[in-house]
């Protein structure tokens, strides 16, 4: 259950992909995109395919991974997104598309900005940095666990590209409501 993509290929006003320079010029890609990378599982000819529009303008090309799109190196990333910069310079338009193109999702600047605001709230309310302190410690440090164990199941079975996100903004979530809820009762305990 690997990547995929298409590479379409579009030949110039006036022309179609069947013509042989531009037919010559998509199977180049596609031996290129064949040879590029041991991830590669299978790239189809849109010729013997059948992947040819009944005018003749336009073809795609069907590439499909032996890895997900997350465990797909850079090269062959790299590889798929060249493979068309030669025909379009020979006027072709060429668009590139599928799941092999997904990114992992960066996490960072929202978190650092939720755990900044929530520490505002936090010294705002008990007007004290310990006692900031303390709720959101005990949830970065579940958290941390969280995630190391999620990227640690992510090795095992195919996760979603947002499950690490979910987790942390739950896992912040529930950690500061939970050592709220303990602090408040110490407070409490001890007026």
């Amino acid at each position: 259950d690997g990547a995929t993509a298409r590479v379409v290929f579009k030949a110039p006003e006036g022309e179609k992909v069947t013509d042989s320079a531009n037919k010559g010029e998509i199977q180049g890609i596609v031996k290129e995109l064949a040879s590029g990378s041991d991830q590669i599982a299978k790239v189809d000819d849109p010729f013997e395919v059948q992947a040819v529009s009944q005018d003749g303008s336009t073809a795609y090309v069907s590439v499909s991974y032996k890895v997900n799109s997350m465990e797909l190196t850079d090269k062959t990333t790299d590889a798929l997104k060249d493979a068309g910069k030669d025909a379009q310079s020979n006027g072709m338009k060429v668009e590139i598309g599928g799941d092999a193109l997904q990114v992992m999702p960066h996490t960072g600047a929202a978190e650092i900005i939720g755990v900044a605001i929530a520490a505002v709230v936090l010294v705002i309310t008990f007007g004290s940095l310990i006692a900031a302190g303390l709720p959101l410690l005990t949830a970065l440090i579940g958290v941390g666990i969280g995630v190391s164990l999620i990227t640690a199941l992510a090795n095992v079975l195919d996760l979603g590209s947002t499950t690490s996100t979910l987790a942390m903004m739950i896992g912040l979530a529930v950690g500061i409501d939970y050592a709220l809820f303990i602090v408040s009762r110490y407070r409490a305990e001890l007026a």
